[in-house]
């Protein structure tokens, strides 16, 4: 079973698949945690509280358009409000995921000592701020 199993991965999987899965693996990894992958146990915490905080936001807009098509309904135009309401806060929670995904990755947009190091037997002229060169 497991050699069908790898059989199957290895036609399946090229060196792409391969390079895009141990880059997402490191993504979260930074110097500031001794061991690597400890970022996980935040990421499962926080996947568990975003999927409990979308099971109550389901059960609340199933009570909410679960008498749309009542008599008692009110009119069209609060359906539309409703529906304007619930498209900005799907786009804002898109945004808060985005944000809390930068500041995570915030360290990694700029170089630190270590990158800089690694730059600096590169023959690299500097340019200062006012177009002077050294």
């Amino acid at each position: 079973m497991m050699t069908r199993l790898r059989a199957w991965r290895d036609e399946t999987h090229g060196a792409g698949f391969e390079l895009l899965r141990h880059f997402l693996a490191r993504f979260f990894d930074s110097e500031m945690v001794s061991t690597p992958g400890e970022w996980l146990k935040v990421a499962i915490g926080l996947f568990a509280a975003l999927l409990s905080v979308g099971i109550l936001g389901l059960r609340i807009h199933f009570r909410r358009y679960n008498n749309v098509d009542s008599p008692a309904f009110l009119s069209a135009q609060l359906y539309r409000e409703w529906i304007r309401a619930d498209m900005l806060s799907f786009i804002a929670v898109a945004m808060a995921i985005t944000a809390l995904l930068t500041i995570l990755q915030w360290q990694s947009l700029f170089p630190s000592a270590r990158d800089c190091l690694a730059l600096v037997g590169l023959p690299v002229k500097r340019t200062g701020f006012d177009g002077a060169h050294d």
